[in-house]
Order: C-alpha cells, then sequence, then structure tokens
C-alpha cells in the first residue's frame, strides 16, 4: 500500500470517527458503536495494569460512564478519540490506586522485551526487567506503557498525560535511561 492510500484510509477513519462521535453528542444512543469500537482495547489496557478483571470492567464502566457524560465537551485536536478514552482511564486508575491502596500491576512477555530493549540485551529475564521496572515510579511506568506497549505516538501521550509533546519525548527517554541504568545494576 502506498502513501497516498494509506493517508486516505486514515483520513477516512477519523472522518467516520468523527461523524460517530457527532451523532452520540445528539443522540447517547449511538454511543453504542463507539463502545464496541472501544471496549476490547480500553479493558485490555487496564486489565494489564490491574491484574483483576472484575476490577478492570468497574474502571472500564467508569471510564466510558465519564466519556458519555463528558461527551459534548470533547473536541477533535488531530488526535484518535482513543487517546482521550486513555487519558479518562489513567485518571480514573490513578484514582482508584490511590483511594483502594491497590498495587498496579504491569504485565511483561517477550514482545514488550523486544520493544524496550536493543540486541546486547536481547536474553534478558522477564525477572530482571520486573524488578528494573518497579524502581520506576507510576508516572515513568505511565510513560512506558503508553510509548512502548500501547505504541502511542508522543503526540498521543503528552494529550493522555496532559504535557506537551517535548515534555513526553525528554521524559519517555529519560525514563529509557533510567531503566537502562536499572538493568545494569540488576544484571550486576
Amino acid at each position: 500500500m502506498d502513501a497516498n492510500t494509506k493517508y486516505h484510509q486514515n483520513k477516512d477513519a477519523i472522518s467516520l470517527e468523527n461523524t460517530l462521535i457527532n451523532e452520540a453528542k445528539v443522540n447517547a444512543g449511538k454511543f453504542e458503536v463507539i463502545y464496541d469500537k472501544y471496549y476490547p482495547d480500553l479493558i485490555q489496557f487496564i486489565y494489564y495494569r490491574t491484574s483483576d478483571l472484575d476490577l478492570a470492567s468497574d474502571i472500564c464502566s467508569e471510564v466510558f460512564a465519564t466519556a458519555l457524560t463528558k461527551l459534548r465537551q470533547y473536541e477533535y485536536k488531530g488526535l484518535p478519540f482513543s487517546s482521550w478514552l486513555y487519558r479518562i482511564a489513567i485518571n480514573e486508575m490513578n484514582q482508584r490506586f490511590r483511594k483502594n491502596k491497590i498495587q498496579r500491576t504491569v504485565q511483561i512477555d517477550e514482545t514488550i522485551i523486544a520493544k524496550l530493549t536493543d540486541e546486547t540485551e536481547k536474553d534478558l529475564d522477564f525477572e530482571i526487567l520486573r524488578l528494573a521496572l518497579a524502581k520506576l515510579d507510576k508516572d515513568e511506568m505511565n510513560l512506558i506503557e503508553l510509548r512502548f506497549f500501547e505504541e502511542n505516538s508522543f503526540k498521543e501521550i503528552a494529550f493522555i498525560l496532559n504535557i506537551s509533546e517535548n515534555n513526553a519525548k525528554v521524559r519517555t527517554y529519560r525514563t529509557l535511561n533510567k531503566l537502562k541504568n536499572n538493568l545494569t545494576r540488576q544484571q550486576s
């Protein structure tokens, strides 16, 4: 597929998404289409951070309830609607973690290890990576998860975390350096 075709498909998808959102702003019954489209990714996003399906379902329900309630305030800013949902989800999860003193979790598989490490660390042990990640604070983990687990752009990360795009880049690279230092210490 050439770049021109890909551009037009993306433009068509954004146009369709905006149409769905505008229809849902007028008729809440149309929100079901949005819910069906984003629910699978959002529940997975939340579950990976809670490791509790019931809690993830509760939080996901709150996210969609909040989104429906505040849908009229939503404005397209050149980002997928999912970015707005992820922003709401992170806020809701942080609130739950603080309120209930719940430990957030991180689920790691070989794909994640490959994304976070370079060729010199390809034989990295899960436990070593887990220990290195455990030394990151929640904001640093959010950056890592959004960039490498969810594969969001820096522009999307900036919107989700309510920071500038440049700040998202700088903080992500600083966090990666911190993670690499943590890995080096864990391997020693």
